[in-house]
């Protein structure tokens, strides 16, 4: 279980915030995916952006959303979760994860 500490350094020092652009990812030498998920306006909505690499894994992940406190801690998370992992391994990774 995350404590409040835990949530609150995490709130602190958010990795993950932002988006990353098509011409970044070619840049980077990736490509981008992009995915949307929750309400649009929602505090639940969040837009994930990987970098991913030609073998399918995850470069670098950043996440825009309106979320704040817990669920906004979880998305950086949940973010930084995503980073080294294969593509097709990220459905298993959620906010609740």
């Amino acid at each position: 279980m995350t404590t409040p500490a835990a949530i609150a350094d995490r709130l602190a020092s958010l990795r993950h915030q932002g988006s990353i652009a098509a011409a970044e990812a070619t840049a980077r030498g990736g490509r981008l995916v992009a995915t949307e998920h929750g309400a649009t306006g929602g505090a639940d909505h969040v837009a994930l952006s990987l970098l991913v690499s030609a073998q399918d894994l995850v470069l670098d992940a950043k996440v825009a959303t309106a979320a704040r406190g817990e669920l906004l801690a979880a998305y950086d998370a949940m973010a930084e979760l995503c980073i080294g992992r294969p593509l097709a391994a990220l459905a298993a990774i959620t906010p609740r994860a």
